[in-house]
């Protein structure tokens, strides 16, 4: 972890930016249950964007700071166009207690 220019929280790995989520949406390595996915690598060039371009704008002005405010929606989904270009990251605890973990006496 390191601390970027502006002040936030940047993780690297690898050489590449890391994206955090939430715990409910993917849970760490610590929490994540044997055979639970705990990370995930994907290269967003094969990632494709769905939408039918349709916007709803809602524009208000917030009384209480003097502000006009703008909001806009959009419909927007998509899918990942090449399966194999995505990597789940599965906890295994199983690997340690078979011996495979290359200590003394491997």
């Amino acid at each position: 972890m390191n601390y970027g220019i502006d002040g936030g929280e940047t993780y690297r790995f690898g050489g590449k930016n890391v994206e955090t989520v939430d715990d409910d949406i993917l849970k760490d390595y610590d929490t994540a249950a044997n055979n639970e996915v705990f990370g995930v690598f994907i290269d967003m060039n094969n990632y494709v964007v769905n939408t039918n371009m349709q916007m709803v704008i809602v524009r208000w002005t917030d009384h209480d700071t003097n502000q006009i405010k703008d909001k806009c929606l959009m419909i927007v989904d998509g899918k990942i166009a090449d399966v194999n270009g995505v990597l789940l990251l599965v906890k295994d605890t199983t690997a340690d207690s078979q011996g495979t973990g290359g200590g003394a006496g491997a």
